[in-house]
């Protein structure tokens, strides 16, 4: 579980006791991951307070994830989805996602698919590729958000130009269909062999039955773009 914080270790617990919010963030951390000092979530939970109290995002968002999926804490998806939505409202990136999640499947808050569409879009406004993704898929489908192939193909090439499985995947399906982008197989040909070559085994089928209608012209184009893809 990936915890944050923007601070290094010199002299992080006499700078947290004096009251500096990076510290205490950056303390917190150490305690949860048992690094320097014996794992102790209650003194993480401790430090992020303070910090959160002070209006530090990370801080927010590390409660809520430790309330939210740390199976040594208890769980609430209430508390979690409090703490996402404070650090979510300060334009904390992971803390949009997690409630954008929490929206969408209705744990610690009424299910909205439109909220966990705003919030989506805000996370992968700013480079997240899971919110990326997830807002493709809602725009895709019309769920929460109006129905727009183009728009999801754009979120779904910025994920994809990161690397992102899923968004490779996803995107070759719209141009092997061309749905809300022109219709190239050897463009979705291109996006599979990356998904495969990064462990999506999902695209495989996908790729054997696009291989099929394809000429051997066109393979040959496909490998030649996946190998431009990072």
């Amino acid at each position: 579980m990936e915890f944050y914080s923007k601070m290094d270790d010199k002299d992080v617990e006499a700078k947290a006791k004096a009251g500096d919010p990076l510290a205490q963030t950056r303390l917190g951390v150490l305690h949860a991951r048992g690094q320097g000092r014996p794992q102790d979530f209650a003194q993480a939970r401790h430090w992020w307070k303070l910090a959160a109290d002070q209006g530090h995002a990370d801080a927010m968002c590390n409660l809520g994830n430790l309330y939210d999926v740390i199976e040594e804490h208890p769980h609430d998806d209430f508390e979690a989805a409090r703490w996402y939505q404070q650090a979510a409202e300060r334009g904390h990136r992971k803390a949009q996602y997690n409630l954008g999640i929490k929206y969408s499947h209705g744990k610690g808050l009424p299910r909205d698919m439109t909220q966990a569409g705003r919030w989506f879009r805000a996370a992968a406004d700013q480079g997240d590729p899971m919110a990326q993704f997830n807002f493709a898929l809602q725009c895709v489908k019309g769920d929460g958000v109006p129905k727009d192939s183009p728009m999801a193909a754009r979120y779904l090439k910025l994920g994809a130009d990161q690397g992102d499985i899923q968004c490779l995947n996803s995107l070759a399906i719209l141009h092997a269909t061309g749905d809300g982008v022109v219709q190239d197989p050897v463009r979705a040909y291109a996006l599979w062999t990356a998904a495969i070559r990064k462990g999506g085994t999902q695209s495989e089928g996908n790729l054997r039955h696009l291989t099929s209608t394809m000429t051997p012209r066109q393979i040959e184009l496909g490998k030649q773009a996946a190998a431009q893809i990072l």
